[in-house]
């Protein structure tokens, strides 16, 4: 049974922003690559129970750059047979070539392992602006690993350089010319180690045990010029995260450098596959991406867009470019632009680039084209890409789809089709979950819909199971146990979800609907009273604060606590109708007939509004002719 106060589970993901995506795919025929559990040793280090990295452009400003592409081959175009799909770190090396050159400039290692006594080992390289709140944390997490930290400033006016110069950091000052590329290959120029270790100002370096990297690099070949490190970014809207390979950690040589003014590329001069390993002794944890509101992330929207649109000027036929533009405008909700930009792409590089990357610009299209209530739009390009190059993460999304038009049997088929391709990796992967822990989410929605509730709640532990720390899994078990009147047991869940992922709305209100649901009155006003004190702007708080107290009997005070929400929140009809439902309880009837009048001026299609306005008239009236026969 449903709770009167989840009348309706239509909350997931079908009616909003589908939970973004997974894993993987079915190779083509072509592809006669070793099985994906033995090429990819060091991701089950960073997504938990998942069984294969996810990696690919977003999470780090490193995009992935596998395969044979020296003389000037694009690593988003499709190259010979046994070339087209490629994982994106190919740990397994044919051989154990070293480089006389490197043993010629004192790189190579020594017999024992360590290396040359008159440098240091690793430095670490930032570029930063303006990073106080974070850039303590990312130095502190990197004491313990490099041997020098070089932060380069491109101009903060915070307290960044005092606290970086605190952490025993040299800090250099460069002039912001417009390039990532520039500033990062300054940083390189005055670096000594052995080893260039990369962060940016909101990274955290997270060490497998006291000195695994440094035994793991000194192990290396000296072959091997790049080290791949997985790279975790929380997502701004607290479901989940994306893990992708980033070059984060390579030799300190002039053949490597930076490439692009933004989204720049490390590239060695001798592409080749056999220089780049993965590592398994280093996790970054990236939170840059967990907040993209407020005045800085609107700046940095801003450059981001002007810097792309320059270098689409200048090279016109990056199909890279195309997709950046694309997830641009998806961050900042400019989602016609995003799906215009993401199927520009796909018509102009039909053919041209590889299947795996037109998967992932069709996965941003769809997500855009769902968020424009366009389901069927998104289904239509999904189905396109599923027949060229399937994997989880187009799979998982083209599910959620189907969910968003209604058709479950599609949904469930896609779902179900996403998880069985969860083991098979392509380069171009991001988000984590979709082949496993975010698609048993879904599945459980589809089985909520069909009305069997047991099989979803089933669904939804076991996703919990499967990532008990996510607020995803949290949020999903613990409202559909709300709505099965199990509130007691929700509580945890949903405050769990709460604690992860504070930004996100939901959870704090299906938190405070299962203290209300147990009886805890005094805590869930406690509760919402400092949600809309720390977040004014959110009106979903005041309206559940304000919907606790009229329905506890407390007219007055809900009328005062509506009073100042409409301060802030002067166009949302819902705060007047439940105003002007307490003001009619305290017989203020003119005052309610003025409220619901203001409802149905903002939403005339809404019902409980013009009803309000009808029963506040017909008190107006009746005070009236009382009044008259008086």
């Amino acid at each position: 049974m449903r709770t009167p106060i989840e009348k309706s589970l239509h909350c997931f993901s079908w009616s909003g922003n589908p939970f973004p995506a997974g894993l993987c795919g079915p190779r083509p025929p072509i592809d006669h690559s070793p099985p994906i559990s033995r090429r990819l040793t060091s991701c089950q280090l960073v997504t938990g129970r998942l069984s294969a990295v996810q990696s690919g452009p977003l999470g780090t400003r490193s995009t992935p750059f596998v395969g044979r592409r020296g003389r000037g081959r694009s690593p988003y175009m499709t190259r010979n047979r046994h070339d087209q799909v490629s994982s994106f770190a190919q740990v397994e090396r044919r051989g154990n070539r070293r480089s006389s050159r490197w043993a010629q400039e004192g790189f190579a290692m020594s017999e024992s392992g360590r290396a040359r006594a008159d440098k240091p080992l690793i430095s670490l390289t930032m570029i930063v602006k303006n990073e106080e709140a974070n850039i303590g944390r990312a130095l502190d997490s990197a004491r313990g690993i490099a041997d020098e930290m070089i932060v380069v400033d491109t101009g903060s006016t915070d307290r960044t350089v005092e606290i970086a110069r605190g952490r025993g950091a040299r800090v250099i000052p460069f002039t912001w010319v417009d390039d990532f590329s520039a500033a990062r290959n300054f940083a390189l120029d005055h670096a000594t180690g052995e080893w260039i270790l990369i962060l940016d100002g909101d990274d955290v370096a997270v060490e497998e045990s006291i000195g695994a990297l440094r035994a793991e690099i000194v192990a290396q070949p000296a072959g091997i010029q790049i080290l791949r490190v997985p790279v975790r970014s929380r997502r701004a809207d607290g479901l989940g995260f994306t893990v992708s390979g980033g070059r984060r950690l390579f030799r300190n040589s002039p053949e490597i450098r930076w490439i692009y003014p933004i989204h720049e590329n490390i590239v060695h001069c001798r592409e080749d596959p056999d220089m780049e390993g993965g590592s398994a002794a280093l996790v970054v944890e990236h939170s840059g991406y967990a907040d993209t509101t407020g005045r800085e992330a609107a700046g940095k929207h801003k450059r981001n867009l002007r810097l792309l649109r320059r270098e689409l000027r200048q090279r016109p036929d990056a199909p890279e470019l195309y997709y950046y533009l694309a997830v641009q405008h998806a961050e900042m909700g400019h989602h016609v632009t995003a799906l215009r930009h993401a199927r520009a792409a796909l018509r102009r590089f039909a053919g041209r680039i590889r299947p795996d990357f037109a998967g992932l610009i069709r996965v941003v299209a769809m997500r855009s084209a769902m968020q424009l209530g366009q389901a069927v739009l998104a289904v239509r390009i999904g189905e396109l890409g599923v027949r060229d190059y399937a994997y989880s993460d187009l799979c998982f999304t083209l599910g959620c789809a189907h969910g968003q038009t209604g058709n479950l049997v599609q949904a469930e088929r896609f779902l179900n089709l996403a998880m069985a391709l969860r083991d098979r990796a392509t380069e171009f992967q991001v988000d984590a979950g979709s082949g496993s822990w975010k698609a048993l989410v879904e599945l459980g929605t589809v089985a909520w819909s069909k009305g069997n509730f047991e099989l979803a709640i089933e669904r939804w532990r076991r996703a919990y199971d499967w990532m008990p720390n996510e607020a995803v899994t949290n949020l999903a078990l613990g409202r559909g146990l709300l709505a099965n009147d199990e509130a007691g047991e929700a509580l945890d869940y949903l405050r769990r979800a709460a604690e992860a992922a504070p930004r996100l709305v939901e959870t704090h209100t299906r938190y405070c609907q299962a203290l209300v649901a147990t009886g805890q009155n005094q805590a869930a006003y406690d509760y919402l009273d400092d949600l809309t004190r720390r977040n004014p702007d959110v009106s979903a708080y005041w309206l559940l604060l304000g919907d606790l107290l009229h329905r506890l009997g407390e007219h007055e005070e809900c009328a005062r606590v509506l009073g100042g929400a409409i301060d802030r929140h002067q166009t949302e009809p819902k705060i007047y109708i439940l105003l002007g439902s307490a003001l009619r309880f305290l017989e203020r009837h003119h005052d309610s007939l003025n409220a619901f009048v203001l409802a149905a001026r903002l939403d005339p299609g809404s019902i409980v509004a013009r009803n309000g306005m009808r029963a506040a008239a017909e008190s107006v009236e009746r005070i009236h002719a009382e009044l008259l026969t008086a």
